[in-house]
């Protein structure tokens, strides 16, 4: 009796768009201060978790073709992080270089996330706003501090 063997290959829609090479970290002196400046001023309040969990959102974007293929370049999309909505670049890197949680913030955009406490989340929101379009009828994959994280396809 004759055997084959049979190999079945599964894949998830969300991750064919996954890039397979590792994500270095911002290239620039710049590009990290911008994104530092970024995890402050959406989660400094929220002390190292929550600035990490916000570092996790970044950097699943970053790996997805979907979005641009750099840290810097994902943060600076139009409406998707409001912290740079109405700002320059550096004004926003100025007021956060003056945040008690900056040392921690430049450290964590230094190496790609070490946790994946948010579940390879690409959305995120605080909920002290109104739920966003986007996450109509999605549950929250982590809730960190006041920000709810969805994994979205």
């Amino acid at each position: 009796m004759k055997q084959t063997l049979l190999t079945l290959t599964l894949t998830l829609p969300a991750m064919a768009q996954l890039s397979p090479q590792p994500v270095p970290p911002p290239a620039t002196q710049a590009e990290r201060n911008l994104c530092a400046a970024v995890l402050i001023a959406e989660a400094g309040g929220e002390g190292r978790a929550g600035m990490s969990a916000v570092w996790e959102v970044v950097h699943q974007r970053v790996k997805d073709r979907r979005w641009p293929n750099t840290h810097a370049k994902v943060v600076k999309q139009r409406w998707q992080f409001s912290c740079l909505n109405g700002i320059t670049d550096g004004r926003l890197v100025a007021r956060a270089q003056r945040h008690p949680m900056w040392r921690h913030a430049w450290g964590i955009t230094g190496a790609p996330p070490v946790t994946q406490q948010v579940h390879q989340s690409n959305h995120y929101h605080n909920n002290r706003i109104r739920k966003p379009y986007w996450a109509k009828g999605e549950e929250p994959v982590a809730i960190i501090g006041n920000h709810l994280f969805y994994r979205l396809p």
